[in-house]
């Protein structure tokens, strides 16, 4: 098998780049990571995602990812070639000497015959001279019975492999050492959270229309932007609070990146569990009116019945670098010019930056020909705004909140 996990090992080391940080930016498990660069590639769910992690992967670090698919597929073309070790060359070579001694015996034969006017006697070797394709037939045979060995020894490594994978990963367990804490679980995945002399488990149990966990206070069922208080001790007060930050309804295999905020027990107040959603939209003026402080969550839209995408639009009245990331995937960062235009599509989250703030003004378009104006900020001024869903008493809202 062609190796290629040392050199994407080394490529992430050259790049300063470690594991946990990889598996961030490319929604691909920490330990199917390792697993590549130790070139195990038992236990993943099957040879598609074998396919595309190792893409995504190389193409995340710069290389080309069809060379290292391609590196990779090498070992397939190894094991078909093997004939089980028959000779096929010295097989007919033999072949073809025993039938020219017996043509030539043949031929003696019927010239003495000729000679002494006797009838034409047929000697008994003559007959073997269908043993070559005899032979031909049992060498094609052995070369299909090969090929089906391999074909089976390809498969069932797989799924015998599945068992004991799936297994492991209920025991992967992440212990809570500090919060705020963020990280993809997939099924079988657990937090282990310490709460004084106690320590409470949670476990990802499925990823379907909603993440469904097992925790010691009864299942929870979240949706993405979802929040949910959660009270351990059980004395009326949240201990912590979790939030479903992105996942693919019905796909196991994508996970779901978990936000999870323990409260502060000296405080005595809990911990914030929603957001505050003024009865209004801020308009631009009032936003500037409060800039060089931390504004309030500003509402864009409201939902009673859940998130849904929306467009953005920016459109620039000054040079200005403009950065953004559209459902915690890759940032995009380019500079501006006055009078030119960004347009792109976002599922759930947006996190917008802005150098000259000012100079940047956003426009989200909805559904049902909604739309909402939002101001990055001040004249000079470097404002990072984060837009996303999140559940209200009346349903759902669209927020917009500072970031430092």
């Amino acid at each position: 098998m062609a190796k290629i996990g040392a050199q994407l090992q080394e490529t992430r080391l050259k790049k300063g780049l470690t594991l946990d940080h990889v598996a961030d930016d490319t929604n691909i498990s920490v330990r199917f990571l390792t697993k590549i660069e130790a070139d195990d590639f038992t236990g993943f769910p099957g040879e598609p995602y074998i396919v595309g992690f190792i893409k995504i992967y190389a193409d995340y670090l710069g290389l080309d990812p069809d060379s290292v698919v391609a590196t990779y597929r090498q070992k397939e073309s190894a094991v078909p070639s093997q004939t089980g070790g028959l000779d096929i060359t010295g097989v007919s070579s033999s072949t073809a000497k025993q039938d020219r001694k017996e043509d030539m015996s043949t031929s003696r034969n019927a010239l003495t015959a000729e000679y002494e006017g006797a009838p034409e006697q047929k000697p008994a070797t003559s007959k073997p001279a269908g043993r070559p394709k005899k032979i031909l037939g049992i060498v094609v045979l052995l070369i299909v019975a090969a090929v089906l060995v391999f074909v089976a020894i390809r498969l069932k490594p797989r799924e015998i492999a599945a068992v004991p994978d799936s297994q492991a990963a209920k025991s992967v367990e992440y212990r809570v050492e500090g919060t705020p804490f963020e990280k993809r679980l997939f099924p079988g995945d657990s937090l282990v959270i310490p709460l004084g002399d106690d320590v409470f488990k949670l476990t990802l149990d499925s990823v379907d229309e909603t993440v469904n966990l097992t925790t010691p206070w009864g299942p929870f069922k979240l949706s993405i932007g979802q929040q949910a208080p959660i009270d351990m001790n059980k004395d009326a007060k949240p201990d912590a609070t979790m939030t479903i930050v992105d996942y693919e309804k019905n796909k196991p295999a994508s996970g779901a990146l978990l936000h999870l905020e323990i409260a502060d027990n000296q405080s005595a107040q809990p911990a914030q569990a929603e957001v505050t959603v003024p009865d209004s939209v801020q308009t631009p003026t009032q936003q500037n009116a409060t800039q060089g402080k931390a504004s309030a969550p500003t509402v864009l839209f409201k939902s009673p019945k859940g998130p849904y995408p929306f467009v953005v639009q920016v459109s620039f009245r000054g040079n200005c670098m403009f950065r953004y990331e559209a459902d915690r995937k890759e940032w995009v960062e380019k500079y501006y010019l006055k009078g030119e235009n960004l347009t792109f599509n976002v599922n759930s989250s947006l996190t917008a930056w802005a150098s000259n703030a000012q100079a940047a003004k956003l426009v989200f378009q909805a559904s049902g020909g909604k739309t909402a104006e939002m101001e990055m900020g001040g004249p000079g001024q470097i404002a990072v705004k984060k837009i996303s869903w999140s559940q209200t008493d009346g349903g759902w809202a669209l927020v917009a909140t500072d970031l430092d």
